[in-house]
């Protein structure tokens, strides 16, 4: 059955009907799972630590923009009369992500999983652009994810360039004095996880406060505090990787950090690109605009 069809039934029904209201749950239910949702996240630290730094970044990326285009396809089109139907509901998950990634990443020792509540973080903020029930919500999610996307990609792209011992990288330990053995890298690494809090003039202040202003136009205002709430939490657990960068010293005071140099040059391409994109932002946002209006009509 085509959107277009569905969204014509239940425009001339004032209520949604029972079985159609829980396909949507349904629906929302298998897009939580696949873009990392509170509370359908459990699955995500686990899969993020175990599987290859490689294939981790994938799933970093392309599942989450796939998620939220079939989300995006049900509420602005099939349900789109039906606002009060879906927005408590996505502004209850959004909250309960960004701060459960929040939190939890708090407590986190190892990169992926770090990376892994991350995720689950900015998904709830993605979320966010939902609220305000217009076109310019919904560009400003994708114009998040696609930033999200670069962030995540670079991080993963640091990781994938550096040894220890010879070895990947997996603690938070593993990151000390890399300010002294490898400083473009840290610096590199250390731009994108402050874009990835939210701290200005990064691209990632831009994207949180896009969708954080589409809540305020919706006025849900709680939802508001609660996000910038979760922002500033996350910022612990940025700056403490950042910590073990610059200030932190190996234990022994033995500096075994190495770039990898069988490391494909287009790996060390993506995180020199995804850094460069994510600090001049400010100066070509046009890059990163998304036109999606014409979709929804």
């Amino acid at each position: 059955t085509e959107f277009n069809g569905m969204a014509a039934v239940l425009a001339n029904t004032s209520e949604v009907p029972v079985p159609i209201g829980v396909a949507f749950m349904m629906i929302l239910i298998a897009v939580g799972f696949k873009v990392s949702l509170a509370p359908f996240h459990m699955w995500t630290p686990d899969v993020y630590e175990g599987a290859p730094t490689p294939v981790t970044a994938f799933l970093a990326a392309a599942p989450k923009i796939a998620g939220f285009v079939l989300l995006l396809n049900f509420v602005a089109t099939v349900f789109a009369s039906h606002g009060s139907l879906w927005t408590p509901v996505l502004s209850a998950l959004a909250i309960l992500s960004i701060l459960v990634g929040a939190f939890a990443a708090l407590f986190q020792r190892k990169l992926k999983r770090i990376l892994a509540y991350s995720s689950i973080s900015h998904m709830g903020f993605a979320l966010l652009g939902f609220l305000s029930l217009n076109a310019q919500g919904f560009e400003n999610i994708f114009n998040y994810l696609i930033i999200y996307v670069i962030m995540t990609i670079g991080a993963f792209a640091a990781l994938l360039t550096l040894r220890k011992r010879g070895q990947l990288l997996e603690n938070i330990e593993d990151l000390t004095g890399l300010s002294k053995d490898a400083p473009l890298i840290a610096l590199c690494m250390t731009v994108l996880l402050f874009s990835l809090a939210g701290v200005p003039p990064f691209a990632g202040f831009f994207a949180k406060l896009s969708v954080i202003q589409n809540a305020v136009s919706g006025e849900h205002y709680l939802a508001v505090v609660l996000a910038v709430l979760g922002s500033v939490v996350s910022a612990g657990y940025y700056l403490r990787v950042i910590k073990a960068m610059y200030f932190d010293e190996p234990v022994g005071g033995e500096h075994t950090m190495a770039v990898d140099k069988t490391i494909p040059m287009q790996t060390k391409l993506v995180l020199v690109m995804s850094t460069f994109l994510v600090t001049f932002y400010v100066l070509m946002p046009h890059l990163f605009t998304l036109e999606i209006g014409a979709y929804l009509r």
